[in-house]
């Protein structure tokens, strides 16, 4: 199984290398008018209650018209050949988002727990952390994610601890606020499988949050077409 398969370095690297050339969804280019995708949001805009929806470069060029056409036509299922070759583009996906990702998919509850823990973890990569660099004047989120993590008294999974920014930076801020932080550093650590120490390592974090986010995504609406559960799903595609 797939889920099983503890994945070498080399396999993880080429891992990480492919979610940065990630294809869009066919049925999201078959079938725009009804493809999750096919909107004028932002990333961090809301769909839905609890959900990022995910950007993508053909979502960046739509009008606002186009995304009222599509408010009406969202119901609209792609054909049955559109439909297989989704799965079968989710398929060579879900083994890359299964390495990439720490915590377990072995079950129905497992997908929604990780999806809200990577839907927390990309408020926390984009929105909480530089915010908190702004606030102690440091350019730099990588120096300021390594001194959060040189707060923190638990042991990292794959992660080398610098302190290369002090952690006398974060003196100035809220103890409290400093204990949520330090807490959402270390949830993204025991997240993912990459190597986060500079800004370069956020950056790959963040691509590696966004499609997997956009993996689920594609998984959700494509059950949905099938009229089973994303779990079922999964199950089919990851075996």
């Amino acid at each position: 199984s797939p889920m099983a398969h503890n994945p070498s370095l080399e396999e993880l690297e080429a891992t990480c290398t492919a979610f940065a050339q990630r294809p869009m969804s066919r049925c999201a280019s078959a079938s725009w008018a009804s493809s999750p995708f096919a909107r004028t949001c932002p990333l961090r805009a809301r769909s839905t209650p609890g959900k990022i929806r995910p950007a993508t470069a053909v979502a960046d060029l739509a009008t606002e018209e186009e995304h009222k056409e599509v408010d009406t036509l969202e119901g609209v299922v792609p054909g049955p050949a559109d439909i297989e070759e989704e799965q079968e583009r989710l398929s060579g996906r879900s083994w890359e988002v299964s390495s990439i990702l720490r915590p377990p998919l072995a079950s129905a509850a497992d997908l929604e727990s990780v999806e809200s823990q990577l839907q927390e973890a990309l408020t926390f990569l984009t929105e909480t952390l530089p915010a908190l660099a702004a606030e102690i004047g440091e350019q730099v989120s990588g120096l300021v994610f390594q001194a959060l993590l040189a707060r923190s008294s638990r042991p990292l999974p794959g992660h080398s601890g610098r302190e290369r920014c002090s952690s006398e930076r974060l003196d100035g801020v809220d103890s409290d606020q400093v204990s949520r932080l330090v807490v959402g550093a270390e949830q993204l650590v025991a997240l993912l499988r990459v190597k986060i120490e500079d800004d370069g390592d956020l950056a790959l974090a963040r691509t590696v949050l966004e499609d997997s986010i956009r993996f689920f995504w594609d998984l959700d609406q494509c059950a949905k077409w099938r009229d089973i559960s994303p779990w079922e799903l999964f199950e089919e595609v990851n075996d």
